[in-house]
């Protein structure tokens, strides 16, 4: 008896157990179920109340109030089943431009069905909410109660549901004329704007972004952007979404540091991209115009025309205060070297000894090229007096014997000495004559 009492108790229990299993299996069902959903609905902020009013009010010198704003309306056409289709940028622009194009009834024929997003005022902004949506593309365009007027197509937009992160709930905000500037600065003094970069505009997927003159146009073809004096690119009307910057040319006398460079759209409006400067040097050879022997301690400073076309000292490298003085050595040599690239100048400011200071500034360039190889002679005239020409030394190589040149005063005594000597030898051959004939 005992026994069958404790077999029905048992039997009882596993009952139990067995029922709360199910439940507990119909409830995680439930909960799976809500965690992969399957629509959605669609917020679209159309913006604030007063602003709305305002704009309208200048388009149509009318006074309006909130009322006047209760039947503009937004439509949604589910063009498509399959959100994948269009989850390409080109597609959707592609799409787009169709879609625009059509009338409503073309719409309403093509695509019949459509959802409705009434309007409503909370916070000072008006709004516009959905029904619930399911997985598909859908077409967004405005309109008013009567179906008689289309509000700017340029505003009509796509959804695709889920999107591409997987979210069926959207809050959707005015398109903005949305636009991205970046700007070129020096890599070691940002406050150096950097001209002449240029660069081309990719979707981050590597498709080329068509612009005409900075201004994004999907007909037009992918144009190179120069960075202007200001060391600036602006490209407007470019729709949210990734994209990179590819650099393809830096500013003369810098190099590329990042050949590319991400950006969001709307998150990064402004972006600075930096170029390291590209240095070289030169060398020079200090020699006498007249023999071409090496001069010592001839003094230069390093100068550049700023844009002004004023001549400028160059400050040394790395020291950002001293002037870039330079002088050359025993054999006549000496260098600049850390130059940035670009035009400079060299101003003497002591000449070697015995010699006359340059009047005139020498010129050169820093490009990188055959610098160990290149070596610009400079000479320097001998400071000798008018009518005087300096003799090469005595222990010159080749040079010719020392010829003394008697001075004036010492002339004519010269003269008169030679000319006494003539009259010597005169009278002693005309003594001999005399004794000559005495003695016939």
């Amino acid at each position: 008896m005992k026994r069958l009492k404790l077999t029905k108790i048992l039997t009882t229990l596993i009952l139990v157990l067995s029922i709360i299993f199910q439940v507990g299996n119909a409830y995680a069902s439930d909960d799976d179920t809500t965690s992969e959903k399957k629509d959605g609905t669609v917020i679209v902020h159309l913006g604030e109340v007063q602003d709305i009013l305002e704009k309208t009010n200048s388009q149509t010198d009318d006074k309006l109030t909130d009322k006047d704003l209760e039947d503009r309306k937004l439509s949604l056409w589910k063009i498509s089943d399959n959100a994948d289709e269009l989850k390409d940028y080109n597609a959707q622009l592609d799409k787009l431009e169709e879609l625009n194009a059509m009338g409503l009834d073309d719409i309403n024929s093509t695509y019949p069905d459509r959802y409705y997003a009434t309007t409503y005022i909370e916070d000072g902004n008006l709004k516009a909410k959905t029904d619930t949506l399911t997985k598909g593309v859908y077409y967004v365009r405005g309109y008013r109660d009567n179906d008689k007027e289309i509000l700017d197509i340029s505003k009509n937009f796509m959804i695709l549901m889920p999107s591409v992160n997987g979210k069926y709930d959207y809050d959707i905000y005015p398109k903005k004329d949305t636009s991205i500037t970046i700007t070129k600065v020096d890599e070691d003094d940002n406050s150096i704007l950097l001209e002449g970069a240029q660069f081309k505009l990719y979707l981050s997927d590597g498709t080329p972004v068509n612009t005409i003159n900075g201004k994004y146009d999907k007909n037009a073809e992918q144009e190179v952007l120069t960075t202007d004096k200001d060391g600036t690119i602006t490209v407007t009307g470019l729709p949210n979404g990734s994209y990179y910057f590819e650099e393809i040319k830096a500013p003369e006398g810098y190099k590329i540091t990042k050949s590319k460079t991400d950006v969001e759209i709307p998150r990064d409006m402004q972006v600075i991209i930096t170029n390291k400067k590209v240095t070289g040097k030169y060398k020079f050879k200090k020699v006498s115009s007249q023999d071409n022997t090496p001069l010592e301690n001839a003094q230069f400073v390093v100068q550049k025309k700023n844009s002004d076309g004023k001549f400028e000292n160059v400050t040394k490298p790395y020291t950002q205060k001293d002037n870039y003085i330079v002088e050359s050595n025993k054999d006549g040599i000496f260098e600049v070297d850390n130059l940035p690239f670009g035009t400079y100048y060299l101003q003497e400011l002591k000449a070697p000894d015995g010699y006359v200071k340059l009047a005139q500034r020498i010129e050169f360039k820093i490009d990188g090229k055959n610098e160990d190889d290149k070596v610009l002679v400079i000479e320097n005239t001998p400071n000798t007096p008018p009518g005087k020409t300096t003799p090469p030394g005595p222990n010159e190589p080749n040079s010719p014997k020392r010829i003394s040149v008697p001075k004036t005063g010492d002339i004519v005594i010269f003269v008169l000495a030679l000319a006494g000597a003539l009259f010597v030898i005169m009278g002693i051959k005309m003594i001999r004559t005399k004794d000559n004939n005495s003695a016939a």
